[in-house]
């Protein structure tokens, strides 16, 4: 992922109205029940969206190819089978470089979950990287992974995984890139807590139920964690934070918030069931939105988005 000149700009250039977005797919049969999670976007030509979706049996990603198709935008490319039952419920996710960071969950017992790490291939079939995932498993609600998000900060890789309703983020951490050297495993490093967090210098004490977070790192290396949230009066939210990465500052002050900035879904999409971002350049970021879910799971044809671009 590039990394931003000035993230706080970036975030501020971003339209807060979304432009729909509709994918055709019409005859693709999706696992039944659940709802899509997170979206993000492959660069390149044609582009592609992945989806990530939960359902009653298993956890999918579906591959969007970008182009005209049937009278849409876009067209559905391939359905691929994540994890099983009980790890049905795949969360928000993020991509890196040609990688994608997913986490799958049992949101039933909310007492394990599993870090996937999938190769993104072009017009391929990705592939799991199964020699990196991360089991986790323990307390109740602290050992899912609702969401996550990874970047590139100096000479490590971070990873922040976010609990059920976030309430805990464990942030690991790699020496150098761990997919092209894969003895560079991702290590727990610590913990944030929702509870007892420190919020005194935080521009609102409120810290929503992120279902979609996203990291990104300036050109300095400073770290920033962009999460989506709707607000119980049905609003949605972007709200972006710092990440203090030095060791010498306790967990409780690692996330500042710093800004917030109402966003308008329309169609049904929606910043609690499934978003993402894009970095599109050194200087702008797009945002991405979905409806939940796209009808029947045999017979429904239309997968709905929200762009939001940058000014």
């Amino acid at each position: 992922m590039r990394k931003l000149i000035d993230v706080r700009a970036a975030f501020d250039r971003v339209e807060n109205t979304g432009k729909i977005l509709r994918i055709d797919r019409t005859g693709t049969t999706f696992p039944k029940g659940g709802h899509f999670q997170g979206v993000q976007v492959m660069g390149g030509w044609p582009n592609r969206i992945l989806l990530t979706s939960s359902s009653r049996s298993q956890a999918y990603l579906v591959t969007c190819r970008l182009e005209p198709f049937a009278g849409k935008q876009g067209g559905v490319e391939r359905v691929t089978s994540l994890s099983q039952t009980p790890l049905d419920h795949a969360g928000g996710f993020q991509r890196l470089a040609r990688f994608i960071a997913i986490g799958v969950e049992d949101d039933r017992c909310r007492r394990a979950s599993d870090i996937q790490f999938w190769q993104t291939r072009g017009a391929k079939p990705p592939r799991l990287l199964d020699d990196l995932t991360i089991s986790r498993s323990g307390k109740k609600n602290v050992s899912t992974a609702g969401a996550v998000g990874i970047a590139t900060v100096g000479e490590r890789t971070l990873l922040a995984v976010s609990t059920w309703h976030s309430e805990t983020i464990d942030f690991y951490r790699a020496v150098g890139n761990p997919f092209l050297d894969r003895t560079r495993r991702f290590r727990l490093w610590r913990t944030w807590c929702k509870r007892g967090a420190d919020k005194s210098d935080w521009i609102d004490r409120n810290f929503g139920n992120y279902q979609q977070l996203s990291l990104v790192a300036d050109q300095a290396d400073q770290l920033f964690m962009i999460a989506f949230n709707r607000s119980s009066g049905g609003k949605d939210f972007m709200d972006l934070y710092t990440v203090d990465l030095r060791s010498s500052t306790p967990p409780s002050k690692m996330l500042r918030k710093i800004a917030k900035k109402h966003m308008i879904c329309k169609s049904g999409a929606d910043l609690s069931k499934a978003a993402g971002i894009f970095v599109r350049s050194r200087r702008k970021l797009l945002v991405y939105a979905a409806k939940g879910t796209s009808g029947d799971n045999k017979t429904g044809t239309t997968i709905t988005l929200n762009c939001f671009s940058a000014n």
